[in-house]
């Protein structure tokens, strides 16, 4: 296999019109275009020489198949041609392989989407301990522009790392004071503010992203504004979304703290919970992992039944013991902690793309419970391996 810096004959995606970027789109689905593709003749691929497709994936440095003989190779415009890779999602900046198409000898370089994101491990921090950049059972994580905000659970603090997850700083001690954790597990983030809720203390406890104190509110108790074992937080630009685990509810607040309004009773029926965990929002809509009954289900803001996905089982798009869910502009991630495994969906619910098994090495799990993803990575925090691992 050659590397070159840029394929002979090559378009830059930024280069394309309109036009042609939009047939693009249509044959290798949603996502930012980015790198180069060379001008190729249409017509059927016979052979191919390059990365292997796996789960969806391409992996590096494989003389396997990316494209099946019989895949077809499709015009752009009068002079460019693209061809469809079935999912493949990226080929990584200046690696090239070569097509047989009738005959004609065609290079390829990193013609992909960029934002299909679909588990290729990228690095790992943490080990087990009190030090900083170690981890005892934590259980959330967020990301803003910057950095990776981590609950510690069992330290009883937050700990700050860049994106690429060198250590910043930490802030938290065990107890019930202002700025103080007991159980604080799950963490939400934008770019004014850190939001945390604690499991013990039964509250909800708001930082600059500093680390400093600002505010608090929530008691232990089934009343309005009141927990029992809360576990999930997210946010949007102006409210507060609170799984509350033991209630079997999910409660809203201003940005605030202010109340607004809870949904949901024990059960199994539409818009009912079992142990509540993980929650996103998107847009008009909220997703909650009701855990206890290994399914996503979806409300409008307002607390109103929407759709559900997701069974109990180990198969595609089942779920055993899911714990966190993150959304990203493209798809639906959910963190399936008893299956040891993250999966895949699109915004119509279908099962996309599943990664990870059970174990300890790199693109393994052990209990994974907290995820956050945005348009080029997925981070997810692991329970019982006490890290961090980054996918793209």
């Amino acid at each position: 296999m050659t590397k070159i810096a840029t394929p002979v004959n090559a378009y830059k995606f930024s280069e394309l019109t309109a036009a042609q970027i939009e047939n693009v789109r249509t044959y290798f689905g949603f996502g930012n275009l980015v790198g180069y593709f060379s001008t190729i003749k249409t017509g059927t691929v016979h052979a191919i020489n390059a990365y292997k497709l796996k789960a969806g994936k391409a992996n590096l440095f494989s003389n396997d198949a990316i494209i099946e003989s019989g895949d077809t190779v499709v015009d752009i415009d009068a002079n460019s041609y693209a061809i469809a890779l079935k999912g493949c999602n990226y080929i990584p900046p200046g690696w090239i392989c070569s097509l047989i198409i009738e005959g004609t000898t065609a290079i390829v370089s990193r013609h992909a989407t960029l934002t299909d994101l679909n588990g290729d491990f990228i690095l790992k921090f943490g080990t087990v301990g009190s030090a900083n950049g170690q981890f005892n059972l934590p259980r959330g994580i967020a990301i803003n522009s910057s950095n990776i905000f981590v609950a510690d659970t069992v330290n009883n603090r937050v700990q700050i790392f860049d994106l690429n997850s060198g250590f910043i700083s930490a802030f938290g001690s065990i107890g019930s004071g202002d700025g103080q954790f007991s159980g604080v597990c799950g963490i939400a983030v934008n770019e004014s503010n850190i939001f945390t809720v604690e499991t013990s203390n039964n509250r909800v406890q708001i930082f600059d992203l500093a680390g400093t104190f600002v505010s608090k509110f929530g008691s232990a108790g089934s009343g309005d504004s009141q927990f029992n074992l809360p576990q999930g937080i997210a946010i949007n630009s102006s409210r507060i979304f609170v799984t509350d685990y033991n209630n079997n509810r999910v409660q809203l607040f201003q940005i605030d703290g202010t109340f607004i309004l809870a949904f949901g009773s024990e059960g199994n029926l539409d818009g009912q919970f079992n142990l509540p965990r993980g929650i996103a929002v998107k847009g008009s809509n909220i997703f909650v992992a009701d855990s206890g009954n290994n399914r996503v289900q979806v409300f409008d803001l307002d607390g109103n039944y929407i759709t559900k996905f997701g069974t109990t089982g180990s198969e595609s798009g089942q779920f055993s013991g899911l714990y966190g869910i993150a959304i990203n502009d493209s798809n639906i991630f959910v963190a399936d902690s008893g299956n040891n495994r993250v999966q895949i969906f699109d915004f119509d619910y279908n099962f996309i793309a599943k990664f990870g098994f059970t174990g300890s090495g790199n693109g393994l799990f052990s209990n994974p419970f907290g995820i956050a993803v945005n348009d080029f990575n997925i981070f997810v925090v692991e329970y019982g391996n006490n890290r961090v691992q980054k996918f793209i």
